[in-house]
């Protein structure tokens, strides 16, 4: 009788540590026997959302074939590339699977980090390939971020050409974008970034942080944008003014129509940035159903002149919220701002809402807090005031 076969102490050989997010899993060995639910597999995909990580994904692809589909969906869901192999990597990824590219639905292009290597481009390629662009055809959002103004640089400065090409293939590509994102950008005509805009037609959030340009330029009249259907879908602008740059003002009033379908709108101003001219332009927002305006310290005392040049019927809800540092009598200024008379006029008769924030971590703003009803008695006797309170981010 032959003797009886060793046994072999069988182990599981690790995988491989995910470089990038362009890791092709139907390439990664499987473990064979996996035995827990699918059910609780998901759940622990979604515990994984938290703190979101490509690698953590892999790795859970790898566990089974039941994995594998779940895993992609939530890994190319929202995707950010911040450094130029993150760009050359996700480009290879969506040209060498189409089914990749169809699972991403958010995409973060931060093009400022890796700016150095992308300046000198030659003038017909693109920081993400325009052939990868048009892969991206289930992409609803998208936000592209630039280098912070203040740290422009003569070496540093962004081409606004090449920003406006990468904006440029996006619109022509991806025709379910629904919002769009734009940081810390300086283009050249406040013209163009009108053109690339009104160019995703189903976009209904536009939110703009920190973005500027060095001149006007020449716009088509607002009848035009409005009688050919740009921007029809467009419902939520959100500004953020630069605080450390000197910016160009706004002219809401050229704002290409869009003021025809716009119907909430988030201004934040940084301390003592705020232009007055540029509030005359709100009543342009002829369909404004909710104003949200921020505004530091004593800036606080502009908020008046901005509701008074809101003209729309249709609003309902209004919000201040005021980021407060400042010393001397809160109280006293709240009360004399006359809001109670600014909302009285006739397009505020139908307001459902006023909300005050105060967002300070002053030791004195809780009492300041409690008597907000106080500065405000005609909007309280209406019934209509909330009064909010947030510390500073720590």
């Amino acid at each position: 009788m032959p003797p009886p076969c060793k046994r072999r102490n069988i182990q599981e050989s690790k995988p491989k540590a995910v470089e990038s997010t362009d890791s092709h899993f139907d390439r990664s060995p499987h473990a064979p026997n996996v035995c827990v639910p699918l059910d609780i597999l998901l759940l622990i995909l979604d515990a994984v959302e938290e703190g979101w990580s490509p690698q953590i994904y892999a790795s859970c692809a790898r566990t089974s074939r039941a994995m594998l589909r779940p895993s992609q969906v939530r890994m190319y869901r929202t995707v950010l590339i911040n450094q130029p192999h993150h760009f050359a990597s996700f480009s290879r990824t969506m040209l060498g699977n189409r089914d990749l590219a169809l699972l991403v639905k958010k995409l973060i292009a931060d093009v400022g980090t890796g700016w150095p290597a992308f300046q000198d481009l030659p003038a017909d390629q693109l920081p993400l390939s325009s052939n990868a662009i048009s892969r991206l055809q289930n992409l609803q959002e998208l936000t592209v971020i630039g280098l912070y103004p203040n740290i422009f640089h003569p070496k540093q400065a962004m081409s606004s050409p090449l920003i406006e090409r990468f904006l440029g293939a996006f619109a022509a590509s991806c025709s379910k974008l629904r919002c769009l994102r734009l940081k810390q950008l300086e283009l050249q005509e406040y013209a163009g970034l009108v053109r690339h805009i009104v160019s995703f037609s189903e976009m209904e959030t536009l939110e703009l942080d920190c973005v500027t340009w060095t001149r006007h330029g020449r716009l088509r009249s607002p009848e035009r944008y409005i009688r050919d259907g740009a921007c029809t879908n467009l419902h939520t602008l959100k500004i953020s003014f630069c605080g450390t740059h000197r910016r160009k003002a706004w002219n809401f009033i050229t704002f290409s129509g869009w003021g025809t379908s716009i119907q909430q709108l988030v201004i934040r101003v940084p301390h003592k940035k705020l232009l007055k001219r540029e509030l005359k332009g709100l009543s342009a927002f002829l369909r404004l159903r909710s104003f949200e305006l921020h505004l530091s310290n004593d800036d606080i005392r502009c908020s008046p002149v901005a509701l008074r040049h809101i003209t729309s019927a249709a609003i309902r809800t209004v919000r201040v919220v005021h980021h407060c540092q400042m010393q001397g009598d809160v109280l006293a200024l709240y009360a004399g701002l006359g809001l109670d008379d600014v909302l009285a006029e006739p397009q505020y008769t139908s307001l459902e809402s006023v909300a005050w924030c105060l967002v300070s971590d002053r030791s004195d703003a809780d009492g300041w807090f409690q008597d907000i009803p106080r500065c405000f008695p005609g909007l309280v006797k209406r019934g209509i005031l909330v009064s909010e309170r947030r510390r500073l981010p720590e």
